[in-house]
């Protein structure tokens, strides 16, 4: 009994630091350069996006992804765009969905992760500015793939600027009704300008929004008109079910519970999904409100970014590896549902993946390999399978004007 006051004020001190570290970040966002007093028409997309990244990457990563996620699914309620997607997986579509998930992943957070530079990203106006430096040129491959990827495909306009509206608004409902903490005006703003930047680099007509609260107005009439059940979006979901149930240990009727909360009763609807049961629903919005408190209360915020891609250049040891005209390649540095581009295991690290296979505690699809694309990946290269190794001198080629100077160095296409 003597140790339990001794408990309650470590555990005082400990929530007490939680809180001020958390909060720490948001001053830091706050006083921001040239935003102390929420001038918002002043802020150029690079400036936009180092605020969206100290959001996404350290302040809400969790939230924000689940945010991510929920816009890319929402994308399969319409028909037009459903259609599309279906056509491109063929049948398979259960198989195709992680690789597909892991390329947008991988090429969206690089787009987030480097530092936006050519022109309109306003770095022109930064201190220490000199057309002849040099910059990380991944963002702009990766977004030139995007583009070079997209025009595969016959896309109207109206659905490119609704994927885009999206990525803007379905991260932030998100992370306002289930994060930690509500997103401030600021960031909700930077998430603006660094998508519609974003969408400007990829032809999108995006002169028709003036602020999110517009953006949010279209979206709703976008999705009034053309948010309506087909086969196409059925399939779909049904794949994505198939998919997502990984998470859940294979429970698809949870999986489809845990959608269909999420996405809303318009989307439930185009996708021919019923309406949860009500008890699943408030047991999804516990768990997520449960987890929010203890990232609060308890979770001490994070001094490296959320997991996601390398932004580092490649080691001079793994480059005296490559043969000659050999080009480097990027690791994933996680994986999820199928190893994408993780490396190979060595030493006891692989003994003990292969134990766990042999006793049944790891599927043999969850050891990194060639099937895998397990030497790791190119931003020029990445896509589907039959896309893979076409493209690459146009992407790169775009990327450059991107960038607004020649890319050179480990990731242009000369070794």
């Amino acid at each position: 009994m003597a140790l339990f006051p001794l408990f309650l004020t470590v555990a005082f001190i400990y929530l007490f630091v939680v809180r001020l570290l958390r909060y720490r970040i948001i001053e830091r966002l706050e006083s921001a350069p040239g935003f102390k007093d929420n001038c918002f028409d002043s802020m150029t997309p690079l400036q936009a996006q180092r605020i969206f990244k100290l959001s996404f990457f350290y302040e809400c990563p969790t939230a924000l992804t689940l945010g991510f996620v929920v816009a890319l699914v929402k994308v399969w309620a319409i028909p037009s765009m459903s259609f599309i997607l279906t056509r491109s997986g063929k049948k398979d579509l259960t198989h195709i969905l992680s690789r597909r998930f892991m390329d947008t992943g991988i090429l969206l957070a690089t787009c987030i992760m480097t530092p936006l530079s050519g022109p309109g990203s306003g770095e022109e106006i930064e201190e220490g500015y000199s057309a002849e430096k040099e910059v990380d040129p991944r963002g702009a491959i990766a977004l030139a793939r995007i583009n070079w990827l997209h025009r595969k495909y016959k896309i109207a306009q109206e659905d490119y600027q609704y994927t885009l509206s999206l990525l803007i608004i379905e991260p932030i409902d998100f992370t306002n009704r289930f994060g930690w903490r509500k997103l401030s005006p600021m960031e909700q703003q930077a998430m603006f300008v660094f998508w519609k930047e974003i969408g400007r680099r990829m032809n999108i007509s995006t002169d028709i929004w003036g602020s999110v609260e517009e953006l949010r107005t279209w979206k709703e009439a976008y999705e009034r008109i053309n948010m309506v059940y087909s086969k196409s979006c059925a399939s779909m979901m049904q794949a994505g079910i198939s998919h997502f149930s990984k998470d859940f240990y294979g429970h698809k009727l949870f999986t489809e519970y845990y959608l269909g909360t999420l996405i809303g009763a318009r989307a439930r609807q185009a996708t021919g999904l019923s309406t949860p049961p009500w008890m699943a629903s408030y047991l999804i919005h516990g768990v997520l409100l449960v987890a929010a408190l203890f990232t609060c209360h308890v979770s001490l915020p994070r001094s490296k970014p959320a997991p996601w891609v390398t932004t580092e250049d490649p080691r001079p040891d793994y480059m005296s590896t490559l043969a000659p005209g050999e080009l480097p390649r990027m690791p994933a540095v996680f994986k999820k549902w199928e190893p994408w581009y993780y490396p190979q295991s060595t030493g006891l690290k692989r003994i003990l993946e292969e134990s766990l296979v042999q006793i049944g505690l790891q599927p043999p699809s969850m050891i990194p390999s060639t099937i895998w694309r397990c030497d790791g990946y190119r931003l020029e290269e990445i896509g589907p399978a039959y896309f893979q190794n076409i493209g690459h001198g146009e992407v790169m080629k775009n990327a450059e004007k991107l960038l607004g100077r020649p890319i050179t160095g480990p990731w242009s296409r000369s070794p």
